[in-house]
């Protein structure tokens, strides 16, 4: 490589990450060090080194001060933030998030002062909708961000504020920050955006998840805050709600939006009396914000319920489309797109048109959930490939259903059309038999397999050598699924596997078994770093845990007595534990 041009290095290095191009080409040779650090652009990122610390240490002694932005994406923060000492973004992106202290430490650093942004990316891996997202320390990390004493303009914040902390902390912790332009946060009330945004009057982009008011919810509270960019994602609470609030609280920024994205899919029309998308008001809505040039809408009409017959004539300058029980404004800007079949005759387009002007009308689409009649068919393959680039995932649902014939492929070898941006596959009540010719034939980068109540595939499956080479993380949201593991590892499967995380419900055995299980699984899946356990048991419709926390401690004395200590480390992290490979192994 001495040998190669520099653009042909360059063109290398793309391929690369920082985190590659540096561990492996500094110090190789004067040329590449001075290649690496006469261009900022390979610096100015890094995820934090989780394995070959020592060299790292030594990497970073010298390249730390150019380090920009620095991603945190385990639980180990294993160099402190004096190493990057002219840091201006962090971003949190541990699938568990991070233990109390070492987050603590990060906000309290004198360093956190001089952040431009900070994003907490935290990822919900098992939903419960009785559980709250109660996050570590979460009123310290907000009274931090809402203070005039940072340099923040982007926050970002995954887990769902409880409303008693913005109530209770609002008045006495909060301060403005007049310079905060960009907030992304997941909220229990939209009444809840009004309260905290007027500490950040100079806002111009937010993003916020959160439930549709209810029928005694108070009014929003008014804000002069100019946003320009309003991106809401709503649920709903119950069936008393009042869409009327929703309404008068997006009027309050007409004057300003130039873009307004509405996601109500998690939200279920179940009346006359609901929201109804060409009711007079959402109409007028429209036609109040001068500044205007982008609306994007999502919303689901379930059909066993009520399905409304819309008048769209009223909308003169959009484009939507409809399939299933679905209606979105198209080009369709939303990451997620639910219940299709296995083509795309299937979408009903209220202005034909926009396929002609716009070919990249479904480029923003990361997952996909296939309706659970969908069969294989490679002609469809091909159209997903084209169409949705950026597609990563893709869900199979179905309910107890038989087994499907499937369509005879008549070109199934090394030419059939891939899917390699696709990495993750998820069963919801769907059998995995059922949609093989998908792992065998279309997804060669596979890694992610999660099962929701689906069973795994036989031992004598075809599927399970595949698996068994790909698959480096596994979710299983079931309550059998511990054990199923436990045998499939016994018989020498999921090797290549690094993360599993269990979701157990009705926890009906001992600690003692519990542990026993874990530590057969730990033994025999070779590659394995971190088992994630979250044991939920609700009785009777109230937040009650039915493994309560004495016998998580008796799993770990468990361990303790047979030595398994000094090899994995026992992390309890509110809802659920971690058992975790020591860094020394």
């Amino acid at each position: 490589m001495e040998d190669l041009p520099n653009e042909i290095i360059f063109m290398i290095f793309d391929y690369l990450s920082s985190n590659d191009i540096f561990y492996t080409f500094f110090f190789l040779t004067q040329r590449f060090n001075n290649l690496l650090l006469q261009n900022q652009r390979y610096s100015n990122y890094l995820q934090i080194p989780t394995t070959n610390l020592d060299t790292w240490e030594i990497i970073l002694s010298i390249i730390g001060p150019r380090i920009k932005c620095l991603n945190i994406t385990t639980i180990q923060l294993n160099f402190p933030l004096t190493y990057f000492p002219n840091l201006k973004s962090l971003i949190i992106s541990s699938m568990y998030g991070l233990p109390e202290e070492k987050l603590k430490y990060i906000i309290n650093n004198s360093l956190f002062q001089n952040l431009s942004s900070f994003e907490i990316k935290q990822e919900k891996i098992f939903s419960n909708p009785y559980l709250p997202d109660n996050s570590i320390c979460q009123d310290e990390i907000l009274k931090k961000v809402f203070n005039e004493n940072n340099s923040l303009e982007i926050f970002e914040y995954s887990l769902r504020i409880t409303p008693s902390i913005i109530y209770i902390d609002v008045e006495n912790n909060f301060r403005m920050n007049f310079k905060l332009r960009s907030l992304t946060l997941a909220l229990v009330s939209f009444r809840n955006i009004f309260t905290i945004i007027r500490y950040t009057p100079n806002l111009k982009y937010l993003k916020v998840k959160a439930q549709i008011p209810f029928s005694s919810e108070l009014p929003a509270e008014k804000t002069n805050v100019k946003l320009e960019q309003l991106d809401l994602i709503l649920n709903k609470h119950n069936d008393f709600v009042r869409t009327d609030l929703v309404i008068d609280g997006i009027k309050q920024f007409s004057s300003s939006l130039i873009r307004l994205s509405l996601d109500l899919v998690d939200y279920s029309v179940r009346g006359i009396n609901q929201f109804s998308f060409d009711s007079l008001q959402f109409p007028q809505l429209l036609k109040s914000m001068k500044q205007l040039q982008q609306f994007h809408f999502y919303m689901s009409f379930p059909s066993c319920q009520y399905h409304p017959n819309i008048d769209l004539s009223q909308f003169p300058n959009l484009s939507f489309g409809m399939h299933s029980d679905y209606l979105y404004t198209l080009p369709f800007h939303f990451n997620n797109i639910y219940d299709c079949f296995e083509d795309f005759n299937h979408v009903n387009f209220k202005n034909y048109e926009i396929l002609k002007k716009h070919s990249r009308i479904w480029h923003h689409v990361k997952s996909i959930q296939l309706h659970q009649q969908s069969v294989y068919n490679r002609d469809f393959v091909k159209e997903l490939k084209i169409k949705m680039p950026k597609l990563t995932l893709i869900k199979f649902t179905g309910y107890n259903s038989l087994p499907r014939i499937h369509k005879q492929n008549s070109s199934c070898n090394e030419n059939d059309v891939t899917l390699k941006n696709v990495t993750t596959i998820e069963f919801m009540r769907e059998s995995v038999e059922n949609q093989k010719d998908w792992i065998i034939y279309s997804l060669p980068n596979l890694k992610h397999l999660i099962l929701s109540h689906s069973k795994m595939p036989s031992k004598d499956s075809c599927l399970m050598p595949i698996l068994n080479r790909q698959i480096q993380r596994l979710d299983i949201d079931a309550h059998s699924g511990i054990e199923l593991v436990a045998e499939a590892a016994n018989q020498g499967y999921f090797s290549s596997v690094e993360n599993i995380n269990f979701h157990i419900n009705n926890s009906d055995k001992s600690p003692e078994w519990y542990a026993d299980i874990i530590m057969k699984i730990f033994k025999n899946v070779k590659h394995l770093q971190i088992m994630m356990i979250r044991f939920t048991d609700f009785c009777h419709g109230e937040n009650e845990l039915s493994f309560p926390e004495k016998n998580l401690a008796k799993i770990g004395e468990y361990f303790t007595t047979n030595q398994m200590h000094r090899t994995y480390q026992i992390i309890y992290m509110k809802e659920y534990t971690l058992f975790v490979k020591t860094s020394s192994n």
